[in-house]
């Protein structure tokens, strides 16, 4: 009978740890839940709280940003293929854009938390806070976000 009650016990100490174990899983479970827009919002309250114009949003940048975030959802990909994907874009060599930059977050919960990451890199501050930047566009799914930015010339 003592066998069997220590064998109940372990049993049932075991059964708690996985319940308590789900439990905590969907409890604490980061929901990375937010859009490219809600990200491209968040960037131009930034901006602005520094006193840097807001960017516009811009439909060429926007036309296929999505595949430039599959391409930045890949492990280890970095800002590699930057450059192939504007010049397939039509955007590398058009005389409407000057400068353009790229910034992207990983595994990031908010579009805020997305910011206070890029602030924490002097050079991912300093392209989201560059001046000369005055369009672009957003992609975010899955806590990944990439952001354009792109000085458009004006006729």
């Amino acid at each position: 009978m003592k066998k069997f009650l220590i064998g109940f016990l372990a049993f049932l100490g075991v059964l708690g740890l996985v319940a308590g174990a789900y439990v905590t899983y969907f409890i604490l479970k980061v929901d990375y839940k937010y859009t490219g827009q809600e990200l491209f919002d968040e960037v131009n309250s930034y901006r602005k709280s520094v006193n840097v114009s807001e960017l516009v949003t811009d439909p060429v940048i926007c036309d296929n940003l999505v595949e430039r975030y599959l391409s930045i959802k890949e492990p280890n990909s970095g800002h590699r293929g930057f450059e192939e994907w504007l010049a397939a874009e039509g955007i590398a060599n058009n005389p409407s854009y000057g400068l353009i930059g790229e910034i992207y977050v990983k595994d990031v919960s908010t579009p805020n938390n997305a910011i206070r990451w890029w602030l924490g890199s002097p050079g991912h501050k300093s392209t989201l806070e560059r001046p000369e930047f005055n369009s672009g566009c957003s992609y975010a799914n899955d806590g990944t976000g990439v952001v354009i930015l792109a000085e458009k010339k004006v006729d």
